[in-house]
């Protein structure tokens, strides 16, 4: 490094625990089956769309039938408790990454190319997140005639608590997407 060099910027323990957070979220949503949103599947389900309509999924069965039948074999009797289990792990992985990524757009002197990295982060969850959310109200109109009302009213409050987390998580990837404009606004100007 010679003198002009500007000093290696040291990332912050919250940077590192925001990172390790959405990869713990997209991991887990991924193996439960709660979002399907990697690449090769994103481009089956464009292609499925194509062949099937504006659904993009084949008509013999949705995420949520593959999801309920993945679950029961767990045992009939606790499918809804299962889905209530799962719902809090999802809310649980999404409010860590909202907090953290929260957090890490009050930190100051963060260089741009790390702003845009966790606006990215950030944004990846979201996409999850709205998929599990698509994929649990799915879930609660499947089981809509064979749960109990009371049941039902928890997974659709858990539905609300989830939607209510990534509304919170999009306000984190604005204050992320604004900090990383401040940046370069203090380049230019």
């Amino acid at each position: 490094m010679n003198s002009g060099d500007a000093p290696a910027y040291q990332m912050s323990q919250e940077e590192r625990d925001l990172r390790n957070a959405v990869r713990s979220l997209d991991a887990r949503y991924e193996e439960a089956g709660w979002s399907d949103g990697n690449v090769g599947e994103s481009a089956m389900r464009f292609a499925q769309m194509l062949m099937h309509g504006a659904s993009g999924r084949d008509p013999q069965i949705s995420r949520s039938d593959a999801y309920l039948s993945r679950i029961e074999s767990r045992g009939s009797d606790v499918i809804a408790a299962s889905v209530l289990t799962d719902m809090d792990e999802a809310h649980a992985l999404a409010a860590q990454v909202t907090t953290l990524a929260l957090t890490v757009a009050g930190l100051q002197g963060r260089p741009r190319e790390l702003l845009a990295a966790d606006l990215t982060l950030t944004e990846r969850a979201i996409a999850d997140v709205g998929r599990a959310i698509d994929l649990f109200e799915g879930v609660s109109e499947t089981l809509a005639g064979n749960a109990d009302e009371a049941m039902l009213n928890q997974i659709n409050a858990k539905s609300l608590a989830m939607r209510q987390e990534l509304t919170r998580m999009g306000e984190a990837a604005d204050a992320l997407s604004e900090r990383r404009r401040q940046s370069r606004d203090r380049i230019i100007g």
